[in-house]
């Protein structure tokens, strides 16, 4: 009791932040599994392993530079991860979902332990591409342990399916890394 009033203290700048939060959660799960379905949906008349990454990668290496937050492409994956378990994807491949949550994962890892910026997009768009070779990687490691082989490897070889991954991976990831800055505005 020394006359001076308690400052008072209010929770709604709490609660809208944490709303704020939710809602990129869910924008980045969205976006994930907006790239899924492109994926499992967009025909292509590449008939090149990997060709997908243009805008796979695209779409994660724009959510890893537009935001600040450590894991978001890690978030993406899972929201992948979840899309795939619906029915209506009819996917065929069991694997498929562990495969295309490996690359958020991989890419976020990447910026975290070599601290990338977003003016070092040239960068981010080889470690988009490094990243996406994840994805024949598990097929191989897969096949081999597992005895199944891979229809990727049995179609293509071994050494063109990481070769097309890169370079679709990276491309994409630099297309991505190109639409980051128009977008910028729309932090996410």
């Amino acid at each position: 009791m020394n006359g001076k009033l308690h400052q008072r203290t209010l929770l709604s700048p709490s609660l809208d932040l944490s709303l704020v939060s939710a809602l990129k959660v869910f924008l980045w799960m969205a976006m994930g599994a907006a790239a899924i379905y492109l994926h499992v949906r967009l025909k292509s008349p590449l008939r090149m392993p990997g060709h997908h990454g243009l805008e796979f990668m695209g779409i994660l290496l724009l959510i890893r530079l537009s935001s600040n937050f450590r894991w978001a492409t890690t978030i993406s994956s899972l929201g992948m991860g979840i899309f795939l378990l619906f029915p209506i994807i009819s996917v065929n491949d069991p694997l498929l979902g562990i495969n295309y949550m490996l690359p958020g994962i991989i890419l976020d890892l990447l910026f975290i332990f070599f601290s990338i910026n977003k003016k070092q997009f040239i960068i981010a768009a080889f470690f988009a591409g490094i990243a996406y070779v994840s994805i024949p990687l598990s097929k191989l490691f897969f096949a081999l342990f597992s005895g199944i082989p891979s229809t990727t490897f049995y179609k293509n070889g071994f050494i063109l399916p990481f070769l097309s991954f890169f370079m679709f991976g990276s491309l994409g990831g630099l297309l991505g890394a190109i639409l980051e800055k128009p977008l910028q505005k729309f932090r996410l």
